[in-house]
């Protein structure tokens, strides 16, 4: 939701957004006329608020907040898996590596697009690292259709950077 829809709120729909955000775990174990209640509100204006914060139900507001609650917590339990991972890159293996694995983040860095490809479980793959390298800021996207007309593209690619993802090495469409 953005700052600008907040600013279109009434007072009332204020202090319910307010309440709403500020009691997530109350707002799950709920059901809208008892938060109503709870807020000295009527349950259309609660509704109303929901509407408002671009949810199309009281349900769906509640499935969010479990969502995030429960991404919450597994960020905060997961000092055991950053210690495996701390491990694992700091592995001797990876310092013969680590000449090469700069100067590939620096081609990255200093390319207009990165561009995802695979088939299969491949392009599962190939989706989730679009999805990661978007999530830093940089421009990417992802292609799973090994028949994806690209010819047909006359724009300048030359600043693309192509990473080719396959499971087996073995896929004849991603060789071609």
């Amino acid at each position: 939701m953005s700052q600008r829809n907040i600013f279109n709120f009434t007072s009332t729909e204020t202090d319910i957004y307010d309440f709403l955000m500020s009691h997530k775990d109350e707002v799950i174990k709920s059901n809208l006329r008892n938060l109503a209640k709870t807020i000295y509100v009527s349950p259309a204006s609660v509704l109303r608020c929901i509407k408002k914060m671009g949810f199309n139900s009281f349900y769906e507001l509640k499935f969010d907040f479990r969502n995030k609650l429960q991404a919450i917590q597994v960020y905060c339990q997961s000092d055991h898996l950053i210690d495996i991972s701390r491990d694992f890159f700091n592995r001797p293996l990876l310092d013969q590596y680590q000449n090469t694995i700069t100067d590939i983040k620096n081609v990255i860095e200093n390319s207009k697009m990165v561009f995802f490809f695979g088939i299969g479980t491949s392009g599962i793959l190939a989706e989730y690292g679009s999805r990661q390298f978007a999530n830093f800021g940089i421009n990417s996207f992802y292609n799973k259709d090994p028949y994806y007309p690209f010819q047909l593209i006359e724009k300048d690619i030359s600043s693309t950077v192509m990473i080719v993802l396959s499971v087996s090495g073995e896929t004849h469409e991603v060789i071609k």
